[in-house]
């Protein structure tokens, strides 16, 4: 467990890090012949631009949905399997990251794109470590969950 706390924290650090180099302008990198490339791009919205108009609603919502899902989660987590522990932590330091960015700048950085996925939706997609940490702690979480049962 201490080795995925700790991949979990560099993850968020290098989260942190790479937000800050995309608003500086300093984050410039392609690979993969240009499937992965870098780009700066704040959110005001939530998840795909919703609700951009509505800034309350984004800056308190994932609070509180965040909140909710560990009020769900935390208890009997010494009991829940590795995997899913594993996915609680992913999924809850994935979203303090964008809520710190919410609440103190109003928007999410966002700074990574797949510009030749063949879904032209999903190619215009921008993304951020957080976001992979939020996605892969559900799915972990989901399955160390119903594997479990």
């Amino acid at each position: 467990m201490w080795i995925a706390l700790l991949a979990a924290a560099a993850l968020f650090a290098s989260d942190r890090l790479l937000k800050h180099l995309a608003r500086q302008g300093k984050l410039t990198f392609s690979a993969a012949n240009g499937h992965v490339v870098t780009t700066h791009h704040e959110n005001s919205g939530m998840m795909f631009g919703l609700c951009k108009k509505q800034q309350t609603l984004t800056r308190y919502l994932p609070c509180v949905s965040l909140l909710a899902v560990l009020w769900y989660f935390l208890p009997h987590f010494s009991r829940r399997s590795t995997l899913s522990k594993a996915g609680i932590v992913l999924f809850t330091l994935g979203g303090i990251s964008n809520i710190y960015d919410r609440i103190r700048r109003g928007s999410v950085t966002d700074y990574i794109r797949f510009p030749k996925l063949p879904v032209k939706k999903l190619a215009r997609l921008i993304w951020n470590v957080a976001d992979f940490m939020i996605l892969l702690g559900a799915l972990f979480t989901w399955i160390g969950t119903w594997k479990g049962k």
